[in-house]
């Protein structure tokens, strides 16, 4: 994962002042269907504004859990409020994301599970800090065609676990005083 870092600071040049998900070094490797990358940069839009509402949680199934660090918040209202425990409405809080390798964890005939690891920068007071994450995805499968439902706010998203979240003393690579 420390390589990643290495790989964003040498392309910081390059890269604009990001306040949302940059797909920039997402990296799908075999199996992960074209459309989970749109899927993902759209959720995570969404994620990251501290003011969406029902535009994120479109998202969920009505019974589905946003996971994190094997804390469960099932339904709206709840993923709602963990949501907004850990990026507060006032935006005192910003979270900007850098996906890269992504692949199918597990497949069943309903259900189709992607796993994604890469970067995010969390912005309290104008301090920046790295923190390394990894995430699941399990999301529906289209019961006659038996492919992912990947459209955005579908409601087929059952399961969004953020099972590794590790901070580190790793620099921001983007300027955020701008």
């Amino acid at each position: 994962m420390k390589s990643i870092v290495a790989a964003l600071s040498a392309a910081v040049v390059f890269l604009p002042l990001v306040q949302a998900v940059n797909m920039t070094f997402y990296n799908p490797q075999y199996g992960v269907d074209y459309e989970f990358g749109p899927f993902y940069k759209e959720l995570l839009a969404t994620n990251e504004n501290p003011t969406s509402m029902s535009d994120f949680t479109d998202f969920f199934a009505p019974n589905g859990t946003l996971v994190v660090l094997g804390s469960v918040s099932q339904g709206s209202q709840e993923i709602l409020a963990s949501r907004q425990a850990m990026l507060p409405v006032n935006g005192s809080v910003r979270w900007n994301h850098f996906p890269n390798i992504t692949f199918v964890a597990w497949e069943t005939s309903a259900t189709k599970t992607f796993q994604l690891s890469g970067i995010m920068h969390a912005i309290t007071g104008g301090n920046c800090s790295t923190t390394y994450f990894s995430t699941r995805f399990t999301v529906m499968k289209n019961t006659t065609t038996g492919i992912a439902n990947l459209q955005p706010h579908s409601g087929s998203l059952l399961n969004y676990d953020g099972f590794i979240i590790d901070s580190s003393e790793d620099p921001c690579i983007i300027d955020y005083e701008a």
